[in-house]
């Protein structure tokens, strides 16, 4: 079951990123990008190696100029009305 339910998530996740470019959330307040201002974004994993400590970080590449922002909490995808 716990197999079943992972691969659906990974399943979630890969039709997500196909879609395109998103909004995205952190602690309630939209995020933008800090290079250009855009707001959307696609989502990236991402590996965070700190001394001893290797770590997944969520991480935002942008849109418009590809920055990537980088979060120490989870982010949450805002759902946009078709």
């Amino acid at each position: 079951m716990r197999k079943t339910v992972k691969a659906v998530k990974r399943a979630w996740k890969a039709a997500r990123r196909a879609i395109g470019p998103q909004q995205y959330r952190a602690r309630g307040k939209p995020v933008l990008c800090s290079h250009c201002g855009h707001d959307r974004f696609t989502e990236i994993p991402l590996a965070v190696t700190v001394p001893s400590v290797i770590t997944a970080a969520p991480g935002l590449k942008c849109a418009r100029c590809t920055h990537i922002e980088l979060f120490a909490e989870r982010i949450e995808m805002i759902e946009l009305a078709v």
